[in-house]
């Protein structure tokens, strides 16, 4: 696949330290073009905007189709000045340069992410409604991280996410349940924004039955959603106890035909 790599665009400086963006760009398609602005993983702690280069077969589904990558980094927890209100403002503003560029659709305007950066991609879809995002890409995402919904609370997280959640939300004690959960986010936001969402039954750093909770209650409130349920996958789609079902790659192509659907 030929596409144009863009690395290290600033978007934004907070505190004398840059942020940026890598962007890849298929070539020889028309522009402008719709445009899926990623997020990393790592528990909002650790992790890197060159990871979507890893991500399974994603990045070459989607140039295939003729969308565009932007692959943006945001504040990290205990390195950078990261926690929930100031890393759901760097995504804002990421998605927002993004759409001020050029070779960008403004009108096909997706979010996606693995893990946390799941939840960055939810979260920013449904909070910030002047965004316009069409629809969100939600890979092993963390839907729920405090509060008394009784439908979440029950559901088992292991301890080392236990401990990404406490430090990305502490300093966020005065935000409300319904802004820092995206299961909470989905009782007021655009009922046009879809959802795909995939993750593995052998999950073991977010319970899958926290996806199977957010894709039923997304699907009882109106919304459009896609949900994939992988059979005998771990975190990060690597095999447990047997071979993926379905397929990574068939997932990825379905990924990549919702985005041109929607854009």
């Amino acid at each position: 696949m030929d596409f144009n790599y863009k690395k290290d665009i600033v978007y934004k400086t907070v505190n004398g330290h840059d942020l940026c963006i890598d962007f890849l760009v298929p070539n020889g398609s028309e522009i402008p073009v719709p445009c899926v602005v990623w997020f990393h993983g790592g528990g909002w702690k650790e992790g890197k905007k060159t990871d979507i280069g890893e991500f399974p077969f994603l990045p070459m589904e989607l140039l295939s189709k003729d969308i565009c990558i932007a692959s943006a980094e945001y504040r990290l927890t205990g390195k950078n000045g990261g926690g929930f209100s100031q890393s759901v403002s760097d995504a804002k503003d990421a998605i927002e340069f993004v759409k001020s560029l050029p070779f960008v659709s403004c009108n096909g305007i997706f979010t996606g992410g693995i893990s946390a950066g799941a939840y960055m991609a939810l979260e920013t879809a449904m909070m910030c409604e002047t965004l316009d995002i069409k629809g969100v890409l939600s890979f092993s995402g963390i839907t729920f991280v405090r509060g008394n919904d009784p439908e979440f609370v029950g559901i088992e997280v292991p301890s080392l996410t236990r401990g990404f959640i406490r430090d990305f939300i502490d300093a966020s004690e005065e935000y409300p349940d319904e802004r820092v959960n995206p299961s909470f986010l989905l009782f007021g936001a655009r009922k046009d924004i879809r959802f795909f969402l995939v993750h593995g039954d052998c999950d073991e750093c977010v319970n899958v039955r926290s996806a199977d909770m957010f894709a039923n209650r997304a699907k009882d409130l109106g919304f459009y959603i896609e949900y994939v349920r992988i059979h005998n996958s771990n975190h990060t789609f690597s095999p447990v106890n047997g071979a993926l079902y379905p397929p990574l790659r068939d997932i990825m192509k379905k990924a990549a035909e919702f985005v041109k659907k929607f854009s």
